[in-house]
This record gives C-alpha cells, structure tokens and sequence, in this order.
C-alpha cells in the first residue's frame, strides 16, 4: 500500500470512528466502506464496519460483508463467521435459502459441524424438501449420542414413513433398538412396519 492509500485509509478510519462515538452511523459506515475500497482485505476495518451494521440492522449487507471476511481468514474463524452469516440470513432476514447456503459453505470446511447442521435441520423442517431434510438429520444422528441421537432416529423414522420408504423407517428402528433394546415404542413400531411391508421373515424373527 502506498503512503498516499494508507494516508487515505487512515483518514477514513479515524472520520468512521469520530462518526460513530456521535452515533451518526450511517456515516460512519460510508467512511468505513471508503476506507475499505483503499485496503478491501483490511480484516479490521470489515469488524468494524460488521459492528456498523449490526447497530443499524443493515442485515444483507452484514451477511454480504461476513462471507467476505471468511475468505481471509483461517478455517476455524472463518466457520465462527461464516455461521454468524448463516444465523442472520435466517433469522433476521429470513431468507433461509441464502442461510443454507452459507450453511453448506461451513460443511464443506467442516463436514460434520454440529452448528450449522442444526441450523440446517430447523431451516429444512419446514421447506418440504425431504431428502434435503433427511441427509441434515443422518448428519446430525451421526455426532450425536444418547437421547438427543434417539429423538433424531424417529425424525428420521417418521420422514422416511413420510417419504414411504419402509425399509428405511424400518433400518432407523433398528438402530433405536440397537442403542436400547428395552424400547417398547420402537419394537411396536419395527413390528408395524414389518406388518406393512408384508416382510413375513423378519417379522416372524421379531417374537
């Protein structure tokens, strides 16, 4: 960076900063964003325009401006920031659309990501798009235990019910049963399935 660009990068920074203890904030997010145009990969500048723009709820372009900040960072603060883009595309935007995207952004870096996987799963519960749905819940099943692993085995069995593939429901009863063979429900429910598929063999093995 030249002397005249950080000259200018500096002026801009310190009006920002003057703008914002007179919480005129609007102003000080066009100084920020000038400041940026002269040093675009300033990580600090991007924090503090971030900061900007969550007082003013400025939220697209929050989301727009954390997803670049990600690219230069390294791969664990980029998730930290990437999923904070995910949480406010989907609940202050509520443009779940633009959320799972930026939700398969952190997956690709961390595949089984515990946070964006549920943030997925909320988002996808209620979009109708099932095999979507059911490969964040096999995601979430598989880093969880206990209970909590339980509870998403039956969302699991109940959509594949739902997406009328037994043998699916059956294999997810299976592995409730597995995990606790005294669980009553779920052999009512593996020997219902059976009943239906008319898989007279396994049924049989069931008493």
């Amino acid at each position: 960076i030249s002397v005249d660009a950080q000259a200018k990068q500096s002026h801009y920074s310190k009006a920002a900063q003057l703008a914002s203890a007179v919480e005129m904030f609007e102003k000080a997010g066009e100084l920020y964003l000038k400041a940026l145009k002269v040093t675009p990969d300033d990580a600090e500048l991007m924090e503090q325009l971030s900061s900007i723009y969550r007082l003013t709820e400025a939220w697209e372009e929050l989301v727009e401006l954390l997803e670049t900040r990600s690219n230069l960072l390294e791969t664990e603060e980029a998730i930290g920031v990437l999923l904070e883009a995910a949480h406010v595309a989907s609940e202050n935007m509520e443009a779940p659309s633009r959320a799972l995207a930026i939700c398969r952004l952190v997956l690709d870096r961390d595949a089984a990501n515990r946070d964006a996987l549920l943030i997925m799963t909320d988002i996808l519960s209620t979009q109708g798009k099932q095999q979507e749905y059911l490969d964040a819940l096999e995601g979430l099943a598989e880093i969880s235990q206990g209970d909590e692993q339980l509870e998403i085995l039956w969302k699991l069995k109940d959509l594949a019910v739902e997406m009328d593939d037994q043998e699916a429901a059956i294999a997810y009863v299976q592995r409730i049963l597995d995990s606790d063979p005294g669980n009553v429900r779920a052999l009512e429910q593996k020997i219902e399935l059976l009943k239906n598929s008319e898989n007279l063999y396994n049924l049989v093995s069931t008493y």
